[in-house]
């Protein structure tokens, strides 16, 4: 009887989760060399208008369409959404710099989540 624990597919599994991982490990390692630790990066309002609109793009593929590439681009959408609205917030606020903290946050923090989350679903296309 034929061994199926190793077939192409399992190992080409096996690639894509080793790209995934060495691609954070390399992101967390730049960020922890850069000194400030994960504090600046974390901003709930931007993950959850990423994966907002990543998860809603997604639920549009029609039959055929890989969802794991239409969560991605959601997500590469939503980010430029999230810089957009971050831009008109600073704009708002522009006469209180001490308020701008916020929106500038959810402006660039935006682009980086959907990148990342758009990096982690090319391995899987």
């Amino acid at each position: 009887m034929k061994d199926k624990t190793n077939t192409p597919r399992k190992r080409a599994f096996e690639r894509q989760l080793a790209g995934i991982t060495i691609a954070l490990v390399s992101l967390a390692l730049v960020v922890i060399a850069a000194g400030f630790g994960f504090g600046p990066f974390i901003f709930i309002d931007s993950f959850i208008l990423v994966l907002g609109v990543a998860a809603g793009y997604a639920l549009g593929a029609k039959d055929g369409e890989n969802i794991i590439v239409r969560f991605g681009d959601g997500a590469v959408h939503a980010g430029y959404i999230g810089f957009l609205i971050g831009i008109v917030l600073s704009l708002y606020q522009v006469s209180e710099i001490s308020q701008l903290g916020g929106p500038l946050a959810l402006c660039f923090l935006t682009l980086l989540y959907s990148r990342i989350v758009k990096l982690i679903c090319c391995h899987f296309e």
